[in-house]
C-alpha cells in the first residue's frame, strides 16, 4: 500500500514545522541528502536561517557514515535536523551519534518503529511514502 504526500501536503508540513522552529528557538538547519534537501531548503528560506547539508544515505547510498559537506554553523541544541521519514531508524540513529545535542524531526514514522533518539514527527503510517513534486 502508498500514500501520497502531496505538494499542498508539503506546503502545510512547511507552516507546521516553521512554528515548532520558532517555539524551539532553532537557529540552523540541517538537511539530510537527499530525502530531506526540498524542505530543509524551504524552510531556511521561509525562515531566514543557516542551512547545513549531512550526506549519508542508508536506503540506496553506500554511505559509510554521515559526513557535513556543507557546513555553516556548528550542530547545538539549537539546530534541527531534518529527514522525510523515521523507518528502520538507521540513519537518524547514526547521526544522533555524531550530534546527540541537535533536535530531531521527520514528515513521517513507521508505525512499528519506536524511535531511539528523542525525535518529533508530523504523522504516523505503515504504508510506503510517495512524495508527489507537483500537483
Amino acid at each position: 500500500m502508498k500514500e501520497l504526500h502531496t505538494y499542498s501536503d508539503f506546503q502545510k508540513d512547511t507552516i507546521k514545522i516553521e512554528d515548532y522552529i520558532k517555539e524551539n528557538n532553532i537557529n540552523h538547519i540541517v538537511g539530510i541528502y537527499r530525502g530531506s534537501l526540498p524542505l530543509s531548503v524551504a524552510l531556511s528560506n521561509r525562515c531566514n536561517i543557516p542551512l547545513s547539508i549531512i550526506d549519508f544515505q542508508t536506503r540506496d547510498g553506500n554511505s559509510k557514515g554521515p559526513v557535513l559537506i556543507k557546513k555553516v554553523k556548528d550542530i547545538d541544541e539549537n539546530t534541527l535536523i531534518i529527514d522525510d521519514i523515521y523507518d528502520s531508524g538507521k540513519t537518524l540513529n547514526t547521526i544522533y551519534e555524531k550530534f546527540p545535542k541537535a533536535k530531531y524531526l521527520t514528515l513521517y514514522k513507521k508505525v512499528s518503529t519506536k524511535p531511539a533518539i528523542p525525535l518529533t514527527y508530523l504523522r504516523e503510517t505503515d504504508k510506503w511514502i510517495v512524495f508527489e513534486v507537483w500537483e
